[in-house]
């Protein structure tokens, strides 16, 4: 009896177990709840290792979660509450996906996701601007740039002895959003180096600009200085040209103002080299330059000139001085050009169309006609002191004949007088190429 009531308590605690599973699993078809944060919810990475939060809520139990940088999950594992992850490379906005999982295998359609902007990139340098004063220095940059994360703050750091190799050494003085600072209580006479670098949102480090200063009391003298343009040169052919400056004060330079006048309208950080661009038409052109020192002193003008010559010569060429013929290919070149500005230097002579070999001007040229009886044609280009050559060659023609004409035939002499002979023969023919010109009678050798 006891072993009977033993086996129906049995049979119902199973009936009612299996009853209570079933209601459960058919009551539970709700996926998880959850979000993913990326490292802690910040904006910028500036490395592909990041750090996932994952937090997820589910009646049954969360027992499952699939991670992705795509919108595909491939592959489960166990839910945690955090993980490392390796985010796609390439700079950009980048997006993480976690679908959750419970225990009644219940996952959800739609992930879950966080984004973050990856930038591995560091800032584009700037330059930094410096100014000496009486124990101090006054210190400006501008420039900085990050396509990415954008600029967040910068560090300015400095040293006695040499340019801080980065802003990681020397001692730092500045750290913040400013784009200038004054360094003060210094000590004259010594040379201070500064590097200034900008740091992104994603915390890059550019590698920095760099200046020095030597702070000076009392200096009232202004720099001292020169300009150049292209090298040096008397002529050029273009309105592009290159300035070499060249400036020393003892509290540094740290600005100059260049003109193709005698006015100064924009002052910009001092450069030994600069392209300029001279006023356009022929003639001499001059350009300015001001000095500016680190205290504020300003140099008298400086300035350079060159003239500008755009035309090629202007000129001609004669065979023979303008013979219509010639009987030996040795003929002499009458060369002649001018240019107002700069002068005639070179001229290429050929008996063709082309110029392949320059050499030094001159008015007159011994020349070698091409062999063979017929219209020769010498071609000619001229260059002035600027480089300016005409494009189209001037020519001049001469015939070449080498051929003598056929010697006359049927000579005959009739004494028409005691005093007159008349001479009669048949014509001769020329086939050289210029045609009979006359006749020489000679008697007894001698020309009549």
């Amino acid at each position: 009896m006891k072993r009977h009531a033993y086996v129906l308590f049995l049979s119902l605690f199973l009936s009612l177990f299996f009853i209570y599973s079933f209601a459960e699993a058919a009551a539970d078809k709700t996926p998880p709840q959850g979000t993913i944060v990326i490292d802690g919810g910040a904006a910028f990475a500036k490395t592909t290792s990041v750090t996932l939060s994952l937090s997820a809520t589910d009646a049954s139990g969360v027992s499952q979660m699939c991670i992705s940088n795509t919108t595909s999950c491939s592959a489960w594992e166990a839910y945690a509450t955090s993980k490392a992850w390796t985010l796609t490379a390439g700079d950009g906005t980048k997006t993480v996906y976690v679908w959750y999982k419970d225990k009644r295998n219940n996952a959800n359609s739609s992930p879950y996701s966080d984004t973050i902007v990856l930038d591995t990139t560091a800032p584009v340098n700037g330059t930094l601007s410096v100014a000496a004063g009486n124990a101090q220095v006054s210190l400006s940059w501008s420039g900085f740039s990050d396509a990415t994360s954008g600029i967040g703050s910068y560090k300015l750091v400095f040293s006695t002895g040499s340019a801080p190799s980065s802003c990681s050494v020397g001692t730092q003085i500045y750290a913040g959003t400013a784009t200038s600072y004054t360094h003060s209580g210094l000590t004259n006479g010594t040379t201070y180096y500064y590097r200034v670098c900008a740091v992104d949102n994603a915390q890059n480090t550019s590698t920095g600009a760099v200046a020095s200063a030597t702070p000076v009391a009392g200096d009232v003298t202004p720099p001292t200085g020169s300009i150049t343009i292209n090298g040096g040169a008397a002529y050029t052919k273009t309105t592009s040209a290159t300035l070499t400056l060249s400036a020393s004060d003892v509290s540094g330079i740290s600005q100059m103002c260049i003109s193709n006048t005698t006015s100064c309208s924009s002052w910009e950080k001092y450069a030994t080299s600069k392209a300029w661009t001279l006023t356009t038409g022929d003639g001499t052109k001059t350009v300015y330059v001001w000095y500016k020192d680190s205290i504020g002193n300003i140099s008298p003008a400086y300035s350079d000139t060159i003239v500008l010559d755009t035309t090629p010569p202007s000129s001609s060429i004669l065979i023979n001085n303008n013979e219509p013929y010639t009987k030996t290919t040795s003929v002499t070149l009458s060369l002649s050009a001018t240019d107002a500005l700069s002068g005639v230097a070179q001229m290429c002579i050929s008996n063709t169309t082309s110029c392949s070999s320059w050499e030094t001007y001159a008015a007159s040229k011994a020349w070698t006609l091409t062999t063979g009886d017929g219209t020769k044609t010498v071609y000619v280009w001229y260059k002035d002191g600027a480089g300016n050559a005409n494009t189209s060659p001037y020519s001049d023609t001469i015939i070449l004949d080498t051929i003598a004409p056929s010697v006359p035939t049927g000579l005959t002499a009739v004494a028409a007088s005691c005093s007159q002979i008349n001479l009669s023969w048949s014509a001769s023919t020329d086939t050289g190429g210029s045609g009979l010109k006359g006749y020489n009678v000679y008697r007894n050798g001698a020309f009549l």
